[in-house]
């Protein structure tokens, strides 16, 4: 900018300078050509922007339409036919671009492509009279000024993983994919790779404490015999067995096409950068057991380290090297009802269904109906159900009688049950719940079924 005479440039005047000076330093800076290899660094890109003041459409001060006290007080119908005769954008208000071409994310209410104070919801929109609404990215500004964004790049670690030989219940080795993990003091393995390999399980209840005191149970442990795939290492474990260890390891496939290793690593994973579910975890009593001496640092990429099962990768790497890079996002939603609601659901009875009765039901309810009575010592009375005729029963005197004589051989050889099964015979007479039947009653000409008892003991009561 260039002054002529002593007068102070106008604001108008340095706006346009403030332009000029953006366009110039885009314009000089590099952009790279779609054939040109990429080149990662650590350094972390700058962005500039300028915010030019906008003018309310309603009382023409110095702010946004949204941010308007005016314009606030207004009922809904009011806002929008304000907004639809100044022909403003109906999501964000502003007079720069039609609804199609806006970038703002809607109402804060109901999510639609309508701003928050244009919502027809009365209640709701009571509710957000006085509350502050988010603006366009590039519509509703702030006072002229230069301000600056960095923006920090998103990295990912990947986790130490080894290919290892375990045998099953029949001496036969099987490659299976371990998780090498210093910060556990257990080795684990799912309970499908148990299943695959044969291996006996043994009863064994562990309470398993992780982060912030998440608890799981394990019932059962199991022995493996490892061994290595690059040394004569091998190793007798004993892991518990869970259902799962965690999810699939890298998250996401690695492009490693750029990365290039020493000739002389051999790695515990070739396959290191597939994802792939884990069968087996090695805690703290094996880890630092195979480490050995050889080291590898690289810059930007993760850390090469030597074992007895060949050399491990892990550490950070870029976010560029991730071929579906996800960010994971684990959201817990919790309805708390008050307590009078929840008092009603939990007293509140529910409707009998319509049900189809069946005949056998139908007899039975039928049953009750005729035949229970009130005895005079206050208790019921009903007659024992029978789904057949009784003529049906049999002759049952001679089977029972057999049984009878046997029971009375067995009590015969142990005093002590004899004892107690008269005992208890005898209180069964005292409290009415049984009585001899008359030779009176046997010679009547009515059906008689016979049901032969015995006497049941258990130690522990």
């Amino acid at each position: 900018m260039q002054i002529s005479s002593t007068k102070l440039p106008t604001l108008q005047q340095f706006y346009n300078f403030m332009e000029h000076r953006c366009t110039a330093l885009e314009s000089v800076t590099p952009r790279s050509k779609p054939n040109e290899p990429k080149q990662h660094n650590d350094r972390k890109p700058t962005r500039a922007y300028l915010s030019i003041k906008l003018t309310c459409e309603v009382c023409k001060e110095s702010h946004p339409t949204s941010q308007c006290n005016t314009f606030k007080q207004w009922s809904t119908e009011e806002n929008y036919n304000f907004v639809k005769s100044k022909q403003l954008c109906i999501n964000c208000l502003s007079s720069k671009h039609l609804i199609k071409d806006c970038s703002s994310h809607g109402c804060n209410i109901c999510g639609k492509w309508h701003h928050t104070l244009l919502h027809r919801n009365k209640d709701l929109s009571l509710g957000h009279k006085n509350t502050s609404h988010t603006s366009s990215r590039s519509e509703e500004n702030v006072q002229a000024t230069y301000h600056s964004l960095k923006e920090s790049s998103m990295a990912s670690v990947l986790l130490a993983t080894a290919r290892v030989k375990i045998k099953d219940c029949r001496g036969r080795e099987h490659i299976c994919r371990a998780l090498l993990d210093c910060g556990s003091q257990s080795n684990i393995i799912t309970e499908a790779t148990v299943k695959r390999l044969g291996l006996k399980q043994i009863r064994n209840r562990v309470h398993i404490t992780g982060i912030n005191n998440a608890t799981s149970v394990t019932n059962y442990k199991v022995e493996v015999e490892m061994s290595s795939l690059t040394t004569s290492y091998t190793s007798i474990l004993n892991c518990l067995v869970l259902p799962r260890i965690t999810s699939n390891m890298p998250m996401s496939d690695i492009d490693t096409s750029a990365w290039e290793f020493p000739t002389d690593v051999k790695l515990a994973h070739k396959d290191f950068y597939k994802s792939a579910p884990i069968d087996i975890l090695l805690g703290a009593e094996i880890f630092f057991e195979i480490l050995m001496q050889g080291r590898y640092d690289f810059k930007g990429l993760p850390v090469l380290q030597n074992t007895k099962l060949g050399y491990i990768l892990s550490g950070k790497i870029h976010q560029c090297y991730i071929k579906k890079y996800k960010k994971q996002c684990h959201s817990l939603f919790i309805q708390s009802d008050s307590l009078n609601h929840l008092l009603e659901r939990f007293c509140s009875v529910e409707e009998m269904n319509n049900k189809v009765v069946t005949p056998e039901e139908r007899a039975c309810e039928e049953h009750f109906q005729q035949h229970t009575q009130r005895l005079d010592t206050d208790l019921y009375e009903v007659r024992l159900p029978l789904s057949d005729s009784v003529d049906k029963l049999g002759e049952s005197y001679d089977t029972a009688m057999a049984k009878f004589l046997a029971l009375e051989r067995r009590l015969e050889k142990n005093p002590q049950l004899k004892q107690d099964y008269s005992a208890f015979l005898g209180e069964y007479l005292q409290l009415g719940h049984m009585s001899p039947v008359s030779e009176d009653e046997e010679r009547e000409e009515i059906p008689h079924f016979y049901m032969p008892h015995h006497g049941v003991v258990k130690e522990a009561s």
